[in-house]
């Protein structure tokens, strides 16, 4: 038999492309509805983004968003308000202990959970108040979800800096963040019973303080690596730019 047709080799390579633009597509979609700024968003779900204008969220920096497998909004929050899917206030959603002025927060599922959400929220720069948690049951309210426990402290020392990687055992998750004043990353593990403590510590980079707690922290696909932006400050001996990107090859492991 000979080579085939170029036509037919055409068409299992756009099979090939569609099926794997599919698949990354359904693995996007909880986080496919973005709320921001002052009550701006974008849905990403057409495969463009769209302007969304029913947001009610207001913040300078935190903010995080979170959808249902299929796509569907489940919440919002800038870190002291939870909105849901019909941008009212949550039951519970107000008083949460983030501030509008931290770089970041963070929504994750409660692996083993999927109607319970994580809501983690770092210090803000002129607030050390800690690194703090709220957690959402989306059972309540006739699925409109409810803020169930809002003022959970987790470590006492942080940076507005937060984000999560997936344990090896492809169930759980690592939640890490950073200590202020110090070269101390921290990595609290999340499962289906809760948050273990006490945390992996890790020490590496530099000292982060005064204007270097301000900046974002995110992992690599594989969770090998992070990569984390710092205020303005002098870097290290060997390093270029103002806004030096610290790359490390931590990873935190089981105990």
């Amino acid at each position: 038999m000979g080579a085939p047709t170029l036509p037919w080799l055409r068409a299992v390579l756009t099979g090939l492309v569609l099926l794997a633009t599919t698949g990354w597509a359904a693995a996007q979609l909880p986080a496919s509805q973005w709320y921001f700024g002052r009550q701006a968003g974008l849905d990403f779900r057409p495969g463009r983004p769209v302007p969304l204008t029913d947001g009610q969220l207001t913040t300078f920096e935190s903010c995080s968003s979170r959808a249902d497998s299929l796509g569907n909004l489940l919440f919002y929050t800038n870190g002291l308000t939870v909105w849901n899917r019909q941008h009212q206030v949550m039951a519970g959603g107000t008083g949460l202990p983030g501030d509008v002025s931290a770089a970041q927060c963070l929504i994750v599922p409660q692996p083993g959970h999927g109607d319970v959400y994580y809501v983690f929220l770092p210090a803000e720069y002129n607030q050390p108040t800690g690194f703090r948690y709220a957690r959402v049951d989306m059972r309540r309210q006739n699925g409109l979800g409810e803020v169930v426990l809002r003022q959970g402290l987790l470590h006492g020392s942080s940076t507005e800096r937060v984000t999560a990687i997936p344990h090896q055992n492809g169930h759980d998750l690592w939640i890490l963040g950073h200590e202020r004043d110090s070269d101390v990353f921290f990595a609290y593990l999340l499962t289906a019973q809760g948050i273990t403590a006490p945390p992996v510590l890790s020490r590496d980079g530099f000292v982060h303080q005064g204007s270097q707690v301000v900046g974002q922290l995110k992992a690599s696909p594989d969770g090998r690596r992070l990569a984390l932006t710092a205020g303005t400050f002098t870097p290290p001996p060997g390093k270029a730019g103002p806004a030096w990107n610290y790359w490390t090859s931590i990873r935190p492991r089981a105990a």
